[in-house]
Formats: structure tokens, C-alpha cells, sequence
């Protein structure tokens, strides 16, 4: 087991940089050490982290990646909509001894989702692209069409359908 006590957790974070320039309409705000040790030892303590798959959804600079790592995760994903993120989640990472390896991915997350999920129109998905985009200055034939997250969920929704579709024959 790879849990730590909470205040050795919190000085570790201590030295993970936080965003450089957070960008507001992203709405992006540091999370500090001393909330993101707490939040992940109380969900240690229920069984949450420990030897389990955890994602981190709008990574930012990694603090809770990071802390789901020390904690003992099996495997960890970082996404997050702003490339500016993943690499300061990358560089934090690295200043670990052994590095730490997260699974790092730039996704748009609720365009993501929806493109996954049956029954969506393009006009919706093409909504949150929009919006997306305005967000982070970019126009819309910059967007990549389709990211790593969106192909992720796609195949995992495919395999759950088709195991469904086995478990009625």
C-alpha cells in the first residue's frame, strides 16, 4: 500500500506549480495543497483511490493527478481542454523522483461525451465546438476533429453494447 500520512501528502504538493496564467474564461483557478490532499485522502479513505482507475477531468497544473499517484492509484488520466495545462501537468510530473506518469490527454470534454453518446445531432456537438472555441481563441477549423478521449469512449461504449447485446442472446 502506498498511502502516506495527510500532512506528508500536503508537503509534497507543496512544490507543484500552479497555472502560470490561468485563463478566466476557462475558469481556470488553482487548486492548493493543503484542499487537494484532503480531498484525496478522504476519497483514499472510502476506497476511492488506492490500487483503483482514477480521471482527472480539467487536469489544470496536475495537483490531484499527482496526489491520486502518491496515493497509490493504478492508473491515472488527465484531460483537459487547454494544452498549457497538460504541459505544466507534464513538467510537475517530471519533478517527481521516479517521474510520475499520468495518461494526459487535450480533450474537450463535454463535446467528447457528447459525440460518444447515441442520438446527439451534429448541430449540438457543433454548439459545444463553438462555444469551446471562443473559449480558447480558436476558430473552429483549428479544432482537431477528433481526439484521443472521443476514440476512448467510442470503443468502450461499443464493447459495453456489444456485451450487452450478448447478455440477451
Amino acid at each position: 500500500a502506498r498511502s502516506m500520512k495527510l500532512k506528508q501528502l500536503e508537503s509534497l504538493l507543496q512544490d507543484v506549480e500552479p497555472f502560470r496564467e490561468p485563463n478566466q474564461m476557462l475558469e481556470q483557478y488553482p487548486t492548493g495543497a493543503h484542499l487537494a490532499s484532503r480531498v484525496v485522502a478522504a476519497a483514499h479513505e472510502h476506497g476511492d483511490i488506492e490500487d483503483r482507475a482514477v480521471v482527472d477531468l480539467g487536469v489544470g497544473g496536475g495537483v490531484l493527478t499527482i496526489a491520486s499517484m502518491l496515493m497509490g492509484a493504478k492508473k491515472v488520466t488527465g484531460l483537459d481542454l487547454d494544452p498549457n495545462a497538460l504541459s505544466l501537468t507534464r513538467e510537475n510530473c517530471a519533478a517527481f523522483d521516479p517521474p510520475l506518469e499520468p495518461d494526459l490527454f487535450e480533450a474537450r470534454i463535454p463535446r467528447d461525451i457528447l459525440k460518444a453518446r447515441r442520438g446527439v445531432t451534429r448541430e449540438e456537438i457543433r454548439s459545444v465546438d463553438e462555444r469551446d472555441a471562443s473559449l480558447v481563441g480558436e476558430r473552429d477549423e483549428d479544432l482537431p476533429r477528433r481526439s484521443d478521449a472521443e476514440t476512448t469512449i467510442e470503443a468502450e461504449t461499443s464493447k459495453e453494447k456489444r456485451d450487452d447485446d450478448d447478455d440477451d442472446d
